[in-house]
């Protein structure tokens, strides 16, 4: 059985009964995978909640610890869509975005597509940019901060260095939605030879920024092993006097071997930026 017929059936499960979510998770068709040494289930026995996670809403981080100790030592990719459209179905912002860690060769390599902005005002050839981040590391120390080529609608490309922000800023802002529900349901699934915790938000608690008169729907996948399989989000916010609706996808796409290799770019945006320090170290001594 494909991973592509795995996600579809989950998501048959995950939209029964509920407003649905948005599609766009390009998921490559290929086995389910595993893990060959699978930890202890956050679930003490089948039918219970998982730790730190229960009906009546996030008590602690206990899941999320369980979800990086399970990817710690292999590599992984992860795909992330966002979507936000007005009322009149103007779309605002169109945003694909992958991750790719590589464990063996201690790199990571992120990749985003942007089209729109939330931002109104920004010019028009500003609205679309792809930006690459590549890091790179030695014996576990990192070389300097990650690279960033950005490469904007009009053609221009330039380089920058980023900040080393940890996975787990990442999925803590993913499920911040879930933290804002009301009312959580909690379900168990098993398909082929993995067992899943289905969890369902809905109801935005009132000093959430998303609208409680609004659809609203979190929905969370979450493996035997601790793994986040899978999180979506259906809601409705406010920006500048209009209401913007949000879809999101994140999924977990491969925990097989992945290879990242040094980009193309890199030796030059290195030099580029290096320049640009000693610029600027210069001009500070003459001051």
């Amino acid at each position: 059985m494909s991973r592509l017929s795995l996600l579809l059936v989950l998501l048959v499960v995950l939209t029964a009964g509920c407003n649905g979510i948005s599609s766009g998770s390009n998921v490559p068709d290929r086995d389910p995978y595993g893990v060959d040494d699978p930890l202890e289930s956050s679930l003490a026995n089948p039918g219970e909640n998982v730790a730190g996670l229960t009906e009546e809403g996030v008590q602690n981080d206990s899941f999320v610890r369980d979800h990086y100790e399970v990817l710690s030592n292999q590599s992984y990719t992860t795909n992330q869509t966002t979507t936000a459209t007005l009322a009149n179905g103007t779309v605002l912002l169109e945003s694909r975005e992958s991750t790719l860690i590589d464990v063996e060769n201690q790199r990571s390599l992120r990749r985003a597509q942007t089209t729109g902005t939330w931002n109104l005002s920004v010019r028009e050839n500003d609205r679309e940019r792809t930006t690459v981040e590549y890091r790179a590391e030695n014996d576990g120390v990192s070389i300097g901060r990650p690279i960033v080529r950005i490469e904007r609608g009009n053609g221009t490309v330039e380089y920058e260095r980023g900040y080393d922000l940890s996975p787990r800023t990442a999925v803590n802002s993913r499920l911040g939605p879930l933290r804002d529900a009301e009312e959580i349901e909690i379900d168990r699934i098993r398909y082929t030879d993995d067992h899943y915790t289905v969890v369902r938000g809905t109801e935005p608690a009132a000093e959430s920024v998303f609208l409680e008169d609004e659809p609203f729907s979190v929905q969370m996948l979450i493996r035997d092993d601790g793994l986040i399989y899978y999180v979506s989000l259906e809601a409705t916010i406010e920006r500048n006097d209009e209401r913007v609706v949000v879809d999101q996808e994140f999924i977990v796409d491969d925990t097989e071997e992945v290879s990242i290799d040094q980009p193309d770019w890199y030796e030059e945006a290195l030099e580029e930026l290096d320049e640009d320090d000693v610029t600027r170290s210069e001009s500070e001594v003459e001051a």
